[in-house]
């Protein structure tokens, strides 16, 4: 698939994530960001994320919630850059709280989140089958399975 093409797609569904948060939840602070830099306080860590989902507490303070990070053809290759990023977020929020991250082809998604101590990865979801019209309930689990993680986690703010 066509690294636009994903980008693009990832960018609906996010957009959509955070526009149902801000209208069902009151969410009206966050803010769907493309191409965003995160650079810890030190500039120790960091780098560019496809796309980054940002609470603003207030006019100078911005949080970061959640990154989504393409990967063209292996979750594996963005992996280094999506925890030296969840680092740095953690870093620059100061809050004690929990930051999340996914990296995904748009076919196959991995969560991974960071506490300050820990990183954690869940198993890589795939949403898109070879022969989705005949699985069609597992097609329709997997894509609930993720936008109810991405909803959980910007509820949860």
């Amino acid at each position: 698939m066509n690294r636009s093409v994903v980008k693009a797609n990832i960018g609906i569904i996010l957009q959509a994530m955070v526009a149902y948060s801000q209208r069902t939840m009151n969410h009206d602070d966050l803010m769907l960001k493309r191409e965003i830099e995160i650079i810890s306080k030190d500039e120790q860590f960091g780098g560019t994320m496809e796309f980054a989902v940002t609470q603003m507490n207030d006019i100078e303070a911005t949080r970061y919630v959640l990154v989504v990070e393409t990967i063209v053809d292996s979750l594996g290759r963005g992996l280094t850059q999506m925890l030296l990023t969840l680092k740095s977020m953690w870093d620059v929020n100061n809050d004690k709280k929990m930051v999340y991250g996914f990296l995904t082809t748009a076919i196959n998604w991995q969560l991974v989140t960071y506490d300050g101590q820990t990183w954690k990865l869940s198993e890589p979801s795939t949403l898109l089958l070879a022969n989705m019209r005949k699985q069609e309930d597992r097609w329709l689990k997997n894509n609930t399975q993720i936008l109810d993680v991405i909803y959980s986690i910007l509820a949860s703010i």
